[in-house]
């Protein structure tokens, strides 16, 4: 296995339809509620560009997107 961090994201799958809930609830755990508006709204897009379908996708994308933000990077 090359992947040595295995994330849960089961928390979060059942919110995944609702890619603005979804994104509240991340942005809450992972920047205390700090996410720009415009980092919020772009990662909002992305999550809803994922089929609705695929929850799970859903929810590591947007993961990912937060990790990867400043606003997650550089905390207030």
């Amino acid at each position: 296995d090359n992947n040595p961090v295995n994330l849960n994201y089961a928390e979060f799958v059942p919110v995944a339809n609702d890619p603005a809930k979804l994104v509240d609830q991340l942005d809450l755990l992972m920047t205390g509620g700090l996410t720009a508006t415009a980092t919020r709204n772009a990662i909002i897009g992305a999550v809803s560009a994922e089929p609705a379908a695929n929850a799970a996708e859903r929810v590591k994308k947007a993961v990912y997107l937060f990790a990867i933000s400043p606003d997650y990077a550089i905390q207030k």
